[in-house]
């Protein structure tokens, strides 16, 4: 299945890990699925964490907004940064 320049192949998951994922002041284990391929991202937060955290991400402002005990926090994202990461995840292939 081709999309964009990445060829998407199924894949078995080779185990399962529990880490914890900090975002400001707020820390939640996350289960991981851990699979054998290359890939640009070093982990894929998806909807269940989402949830969990009760955020709202914005992928256009590369932001993400949460709830806390200390009031609501954000994430922002460095698009110079993430696209300098991706040309050389792309670069290492």
């Amino acid at each position: 299945n081709p999309i964009g320049r990445f060829q998407f192949t199924a894949r078995m998951a080779a185990g399962r890990i529990v880490l914890p994922v900090v975002a400001g002041t707020k820390t939640l284990q996350i289960e991981f699925l851990v699979i054998n391929s290359p890939s640009p991202y070093n982990a894929i937060l998806g909807r269940p964490w989402i949830l969990q955290m009760e955020a709202v991400p914005s992928t256009y402002h590369q932001l993400i907004r949460f709830p806390t005990e200390h009031g609501v926090e954000q994430s922002s994202g460095d698009q110079v940064a993430s696209k300098h990461c991706f040309m050389v995840a792309l670069k290492a292939k």
